[in-house]
């Protein structure tokens, strides 16, 4: 064979090749030479129509006569015609029109491939038809070993299909839209031959791909009911597509999960958890993670059934990874993360505590895994069981604090929201404020992302760490422009959540003397954005704002720039506002802005008038006045004892006496300032005590002592009787915002957004109670004063006693009524009751001061308690005939 012919024979060869390739991956090609031949056939010989009858051609050509292609329906049409009639036409005819179609066909596909291998430059001597992609080869690293080369190339491979796979959705819409398809998969599942169920089971997972199809399948109990009696099969094939099919249904779909619930899916999907097929594994865990989101009583089920146990093994194990693809261990990983994630958001107090009883390390090392989903879902699990202050002292015990922030650095903003949602969650806990306070400036830089989850996320945990955290408020005010960047994004043109959480952190700023004045003029000048904020349409911002300006209010300055800004017409019309709150917020600023005129008009006359004229301006008729010339004589006399003689000198004893004889009448404003303006009279000043006593005043504070045994309660913490009033009394209208950290749904699609926590808010202490004004004033009495003690002993023994034994007080906290002034309307039911645990300690704690200060009193009477022989004058300690003369004791 010469030169030529061994051409034409390879050329001939090539074509053959190329036409029989063209047609095996050209669809519609080989929809019509099958349709082709079928109609060559039918009706030829009698032998062939019963062929076509047996393998179900009827049916098949049915079909076709229904496509869009016309071309198709002709042959269909016209084949399903002849099947009816058994013709005999010689088999060297029908041998002739196979020949001619395929000549035919070559015909029409050689042109176009060499018109195409002469547009690359080729001729069919260069390439044989299949086409390689560029980019395709597996490039090996050098110095690999062979069986790290076997698995390096298998894996590419893997990777390299995945990264090209990608669901057709028409045409699985296409499958649960046609009739009888699903009905027919279904009836399928139930063949005996094993092959055919599996590919049933593959179809119907795929088609429950399909949102679409999602609906009708779950409407179809006997398809949830073939696929979990599918998952209890002995085949892993089978058991890996029921699974598949599973999660696909529960994708989404509450009916769908609650049916697959009902019908025992939970409790098999666990078993299969439990395989040693990762293909089987990695279908049952995603399964189970979308069947617990946002369903609790499927959540439930599988806390009881022990899958918090089998979850977090999965997590924290690689036993289950195959070496041919070791992306399956990280699939696996992901999705019972995920499963975890959503499951401690439904039923998050019991399976927080199984996990607890599991161990944190396992959950706390997953912050350190390669797998991007599991990064993302590792800080949704430490957040949900982060519910409890013992939780949350323990996540941060074992590392949490560290293993988010190392989060925090990772580039995929997903990641980073979710660690700092779980971070604001964990600040709650004091212990893990200081860790975080570590992280001040890493925080503060997330604080400033361009991405609004992580932005607000970082913003919420901020304020959470600096609520009553003076050491992370220190800490934010030395790092170089910290406060700056909390009050620029306090302004009305941050978003929202931004807005909402760093006014939080306002509040916690401006808590303190060495904020109140920055914050409230330079540098900072908050008070124009914060009355700005006043009118805004939402409650929390109006909240917060008002709660800074209450505690900027305390100072002068302060009070004055606010009606320079014109900040009384806001409050004024904040009190149209629908929340209590808001109300009663702006009203308690007004009252203080109130006193602004009475506090100018006293520090003028102050220098001038002197104690003579302070004591005049205690016998006015204005309130404030009074109460505050009261006020700043106690404190004078309290830094300046050399006061005590002139203020006696001045008739001040009398006056203050008058104001406590009067108590029944007398507004509580003006009555304590003017009890402990006693208490200070008299503290070392024998001569006042003796005029005290000389005025009745023992008889008018026993008597304000027994009238006030029945504790009001406060709101805050109960200062001691140490330091003048007007130093207690100084801390008044302080307040902490409620913290807040509403969640950014920042998980992944089947995730729900866990449950976000609030704190009780802190109101304003109260000013010490009336009783325990009366008792220390009634100590300074009486100390190293015989005469006012054996007063005390005629008069208020029982008074006295009384009080330290308790009666008339609640000692009991059950027994004590604080709901009435808790008035945060947002308070959930286990947050009011804990406020509510906490002003009952303050109330019980108050009343041990009281009953201490009673039973010091007592001790103080003790040595004066003896009774003079009206005859003979001796002391008697007892009995009632005198020891020196026999006669009977006469009391003087």
């Amino acid at each position: 064979m010469n030169e030529n012919e061994t051409r034409a024979l390879q050329y001939d060869l090539w074509k053959q090749r190329t036409a029989i390739n063209k047609l095996g991956t050209d669809v519609g090609a080989l929809f019509l030479f099958f349709t082709q031949r079928l109609c060559n056939l039918a009706g030829s010989r009698r032998q062939h129509n019963e062929a076509l009858r047996a393998n179900g051609a009827a049916q098949v050509l049915a079909a076709m006569c229904r496509g869009p292609r016309q071309d198709l329906r002709r042959l269909a049409t016209r084949a399903v015609g002849f099947m009816g009639w058994d013709g005999y036409i010689e088999q060297r005819i029908v041998g002739w029109d196979v020949k001619r179609s395929w000549e035919l066909w070559i015909e029409e596909v050689i042109p176009k491939e060499e018109r195409r291998l002469a547009s690359l430059g080729k001729t069919f001597e260069d390439g044989d038809g299949f086409v390689t992609e560029e980019g395709d080869e597996f490039q090996a690293p050098p110095g690999m070993s062979l069986r790290k080369l076997i698995v390096a190339r298998r894996q590419w491979a893997l990777r390299l299909a995945r990264r090209k796979e990608g669901p057709n959705l028409a045409n699985m819409k296409l499958l649960g839209s046609t009739p009888d398809v699903l009905n027919v998969l279904i009836m399928l599942t139930q063949e005996a031959d094993v092959d055919i169920v599996k590919n049933a089971a593959c179809a119907l997972s795929v088609a429950a791909f399909h949102e679409h199809n999602n609906g009708a399948m779950g409407r179809m109990p006997e398809c949830v009911e073939a696929m979990v009696r599918l998952a209890k099969t002995d085949d892993v094939e089978v058991q890996a597509q029921a699974a598949a099919t599973i999660a696909n249904l529960g994708y989404g779909d509450a009916p769908n999960q609650k049916l697959i619930g009902e019908l025992g899916g939970i409790e098999v999907l666990l078993d299969l958890c439990c395989s040693n097929d990762v293909d089987v594994i990695e279908s049952a865990t995603a399964a189970l993670a979308n069947l617990v989101c946002l369903h609790k009583a499927n959540a439930v089920k599988v806390c009881v059934a022990g899958g918090v146990e089998i979850l977090v093994r999965l997590v924290t194990s690689d036993k289950a990874a195959n070496l041919l693809d070791v992306d399956h261990i990280s699939e696996i990983q992901a999705n019972a993360a995920e499963a975890l994630a959503n499951l401690t958001s439904n039923f998050g107090d019991e399976s927080a505590a199984r996990i607890h009883t599991l161990g944190i390390a396992p959950l706390v090392l997953m912050c350190g895994s390669g797998n991007i989903q599991v990064k993302r879902n590792a800080p949704l699990v430490l957040g949900n069981i982060s519910q409890d202050d013992e939780y949350r002292k323990t996540v941060g015990l074992r590392g949490g604090i560290e293993a988010l922030f190392l989060l925090c650095e990772k580039v995929d903003e997903v990641t980073q929201a979710n660690a700092l949602w779980a971070l604001g969650n964990l600040a709650w806990q004091p212990h893990n404020q200081e860790r975080i306070g570590r992280f001040f400036n890493q925080l503060l830089a997330l604080c400033e992302s361009g991405w609004l989850p992580v932005q607000a996320n970082a913003i919420v945990c901020l304020a959470n760490c600096l609520y009553y955290n003076e050491r992370n408020r220190e800490r934010l005010e030395g790092t170089e422009g910290g406060v700056r960047r909390v009050v620029g994004m306090c302004s009305h043109e941050q978003p929202l959540p931004v807005q909402e959480a760093s006014l939080r952190a306002l509040v916690s700023l401006s808590y303190t003397d060495r904020m109140a004045l920055p914050l409230g003029g330079e540098p900072h000048d908050v008070l124009p954005m914060l009355l700005h904020n006043c009118r805004s349409p939402t409650v929390n911002v109006q909240k917060y704002s008002l709660m800074t300006l209450m505690n900027l209010v305390m100072h002068n300055t302060n009070k004055r720039r606010i009606l320079d800004y014109k900040g009384v017409e806001v409050l004024v019309a904040m009190q149209g506002s629908d929340t209590r709150a808001v109300r009663e917020l702006a009203a308690s600023i007004l009252e203080s802005l109130a006193d602004i005129r009475a506090v100018d008009e006293l520090a003028a006359k102050k220098d001038s008038f002197g104690v003579e004229g302070m004591l005049r301006l205690c016998q006015g008729d204005d309130l404030q006045i009074r109460k505050l010339a009261i006020e700043a004589l106690a404190e004078q006399l309290w830094l300046d004892p050399a006061k005590q003689e002139e203020v006696a000198k001045n008739q001040g004893i009398e006056t203050f006496m008058s104001v406590a004889s009067q108590w029944k009448d007398e507004d509580e404003k003006v009555l304590l300032p003017a009890l402990w303006a006693l208490r200070n009279v008299t503290h070392d000043h024998p001569a006042n005590k003796d005029y005290v006593g000389d005025l009745k005043g023992i008889d008018v504070l026993l008597d304000v002592c027994q009238n006030h045994t029945h504790f009001s309660t406060g709101d805050g913490e109960l200062q001691g009787v140490t330091g003048s009033y007007a130093e207690i009394h100084g801390v008044i209208a302080r307040v902490h915002a409620t913290p807040r950290h509403a969640p950014t749904n920042t998980a992944p699609p089947s995730h729900h957004a866990p449950p976000h926590r609030t704190a009780p808010h802190r109101t304003s202490p109260s000013p010490p109670p009336v009783l325990e004004s009366a008792l220390s004033a009634l100590v300074n009495v009486c100390v190293g004063h015989e005469r006012n003690c054996r007063r005390i002993l005629r008069r208020g023994l029982d008074v006295l006693i009384d009080i330290a034994e308790g009666v008339n007080l609640s000692l009991n906290a059950e027994e004590i009524e604080v709901e009435s002034e808790i008035q945060d309307e947002e308070l959930r039911a286990f947050e009011m009751e804990k406020v509510t645990e906490r002003r009952k300690s303050a109330v019980l704690e108050s009343q041990k001061t009281n009953r201490a200060l009673a039973t010091n009193l007592l001790q103080i009477l003790g040595p004066h308690n003896w009774i003079r022989c009206g005859h003979c004058g001796s002391k008697e300690e007892g009995g009632s005939r005198c020891k020196q003369c026999g006669r009977a004791i006469e009391f003087q």
